[in-house]
């Protein structure tokens, strides 16, 4: 569940540390932001000659974010946040990018200042009027933008823009450092009132901030700039946005008030306590009437979990928006955005008095949880942990389910929020830890197929059983009993690639009751007459065996790997393909199946693609083990596991050659 979406808790925690800092000024003593005055030059430096090209076809020569923590006229304190860039076009490619600029607009009270032009090899300069620009609500689920055009460009112009925004104060955030384009000049500045004190962090390479304090000025800044920033690689299997260099900031001090940490992970323990663990006696009788709709029954701790889990998310419905807040509203009306279903379960599994612990941390392949910034950045998604049985759950996911949380938090750290009690007082205490992964037997796709050429010898004619357990039937388990037949239709198509002339005769769904998700595994029974994977050469026929487990992914090299390697999740596959070699044929080239490519770390193959054959009669059976039984791999390792990897896109490529014996 996203954290922001717990606005009662937000809410406060910004007015109560921050409120403290409104003053009352008189019209002669308010001194505007500095940001009022910001404004690029009026004749702008010739564009810089440098010929340097990258794949994406432009460089951006500058980059600069402030943001300045200070008072408006009636002296309540806001964040002012001033983001300039002048970006060079480098190849015709890139206009079409960068030709639009994208302002985001959400939690702004004010747009000060905005600012585009265009300037051209010969210096002419095209300006963007304020009124071209066009107000755009909720693009595509981000939010509030203002975008606008800029007319004229060309490779080897320039693209500058400013924006001045005022926007309700921002306790906690972080900026982005780096893009796909690669920066000559980034520059990160935090300024606000001597009264408040921040932490700031840098990730990723991105230069150490640096902090001072101006004499005769009653401000702190906090800045660093760093030249030459590279364009973040695009690499399969790596941690995506969680590698950009970027800057994290949180308001740690309030110095009027007291020396006290504030935004600390002990604050928000005692906050989402006061949240989610105080209920009133309405509610608490709510709670038990539903405990007996359910029908828990007896039985084991992760049985009853499993219950609960199941009839909530079969029988509650998700509202994105702000929903009722108290329990008695969300059960009688069977709905609730993020923060009620959190509640929901924390009330349920204490009712039913089942050991928890409240886990708060955030998408890994977007950030990397850090233990040592005690702050509110990285508190984004909630997880319940069991500790009597070690296994997590999602509250909000409804594709999962207990002991198979989604994989973007399996190896992040969290912030437990453990549940003590000392006499009459009861609270969280919080602690950091390691989120585990579940193991490559846990996630396993079985696909067991059996075949034969029809009577003219111009299609393979198979049934395929294809099972999925733990992640693997997360996609679809929960999901299929809502679908219709026109999308049941479509996902079979997309899975057995059966959308152009390979035709899917028949299929069955099995283990798609709420009792059986993630017990038994997902399972597809189908039959499939394949044109495409038979070839004819005279008295020689040409079977594509190896297309039958469907298109498998490639990964090349062309350039130094950056990151280390990072898996969605372990994964383990099992196939078993049975052919029946026809009468008067035999196949002469069996031995072109075997295939062993491993990965080896201390004497444990931790990755592999294995296949064997063995004839029996007229029946040819190959066998194939695909594991990936760590997450991450070193980036040393790379060469080693993109050869495991495309060892499946190797085997696609077989195709078995059946002459007249």
């Amino acid at each position: 569940m996203k954290f922001t979406q717990f606005k009662s808790i937000l809410v406060i925690a910004l007015i109560m540390p921050l409120a403290l800092f409104a003053q009352k000024k008189t019209k002669s003593e308010y001194i505007p932001p500095v940001c009022y005055s910001y404004t690029w030059d009026t004749i702008p430096a010739f564009i810089d000659p440098d010929t340097n090209t990258n794949e994406t076809g432009a460089i951006i020569l500058s980059k600069k974010v402030i943001l300045e923590y200070n008072y408006d006229e009636k002296g309540n304190l806001y964040t002012y946040e001033t983001f300039h860039q002048r970006i060079k076009i480098t190849e015709d490619k890139a206009l079409e990018e960068l030709n639009k600029i994208y302002v985001p607009m959400g939690d702004v009270k004010d747009l000060i200042a905005i600012k585009a032009r265009f300037i051209g090899t010969d210096m002419k300069i095209t300006e963007v009027e304020r009124s071209q620009m066009k107000s755009v609500e909720n693009l595509e689920d981000k939010g509030n933008f203002k975008i606008f055009a800029i007319e004229g460009g060309e490779k080897g112009g320039l693209v500058e823009y400013f924006y001045v925004l005022k926007r309700e104060v921002s306790a906690y955030s972080y900026e982005v450092m780096q893009r796909s384009m690669p920066i000559k000049k980034a520059q990160f500045k935090l300024v606000c009132p001597d009264v408040l004190g921040f932490l700031v962090k840098s990730y990723n390479g991105f230069k150490d901030i640096k902090e001072t304090k101006p004499e005769d000025e009653n401000i702190r800044i906090y800045e660093a700039t760093m030249e030459n920033v590279p364009g973040l690689p695009d690499e399969k299997k790596s941690g995506g946005r969680a590698n950009q260099m970027r800057v994290e900031y949180t308001v740690a001090y309030n110095y009027n008030n007291s020396r006290n940490r504030i935004y600390s992970f002990n604050e928000i323990s005692k906050r989402i306590y006061n949240n989610i663990m105080v209920n009133d006696k309405d509610e608490q009788k709510a709670v038990k009437k539903l405990l007996k709709e359910i029908k828990t029954g007896k039985g084991s701790e992760l049985e009853m979990i499993r219950k609960v889990e199941g009839y909530v998310k079969s029988n509650f419905n998700v509202l994105e928006s702000n929903g009722p807040g108290k329990l008695t509203d969300i059960i009688q009306n069977k709905y609730a955005n993020e923060s009620g279903f959190v509640n929901l379960f924390t009330a349920l599994f204490r009712e039913m008095d089942i050991k928890f612990e409240v886990v708060l941390t955030c998408d890994r392949f977007k950030k990397k949880f850090d233990p040592s910034f005690d702050s509110w950045n990285f508190l984004v998604d909630y997880l319940i942990y069991f500790p009597n049985i070690n296994k997590y759950m999602s509250p909000f996911a409804m594709e999962s389910r207990v002991g198979f949380i989604p994989n973007e938090y399996e190896t992040n750290s969290g912030l437990f929020l453990k549940l003590m009690k000392v006499g009459d007082l009861e609270s969280f205490v919080p602690s950091v830890k390691k989120i585990p992964f579940t193991t490559y037997l846990e996630n396993i796709d079985t696909m067991v197929i059996k075949g034969s050429l029809n009577d003219d010898f111009t299609a393979f004619k198979y049934n395929i059983h294809r099972a999925m357990t733990g992640l693997d039937a997360s996609n679809y388990q929960p999901f299929i009993k809502r679908m219709d037949d026109k999308n049941k239709k479509k996902l079979l198509d997309a899975i057995f690639e059966t959308e152009t002339n390979n035709k899917l005769d028949s299929y069955e769904f099995k283990n798609i009751e709420e009792e059986d998700m993630f017990i038994k595994p997902f399972i597809i029974d189908a039959k499939i007459t394949a044109p495409l994977l038979v070839e004819t050469a005279g008295n020689t026929i040409l079977l594509k065996i190896g297309e039958s487990i469907g298109r498998q992914e490639e990964m090349y090299r062309d350039k130094e790997r950056k990151w280390q390697i990072e898996n969605q999740n372990t994964k383990l596959y099992v196939r078993r393909i049975e052919v029946t070699i026809p009468d008067g044929y035999k196949i002469t080239n069996a031995e072109d199946l075997n295939m062993r490519v491993v990965l080896v770390e201390d004497g444990v193959e931790t990755a592999g693609f294995i296949t064997t054959y063995e004839i029996k009669g007229n029946k040819l059976i190959i066998t194939n083990n695909e594991f990936y039984k760590n997450i991450y791999y070193p980036k040393e390792r790379y060469e080693e596991f993109r050869k495991v990897i495309n060892a499946a896109a190797d085997f696609n490529k077989k195709t078995l050659v059946l002459t007249k014996s």
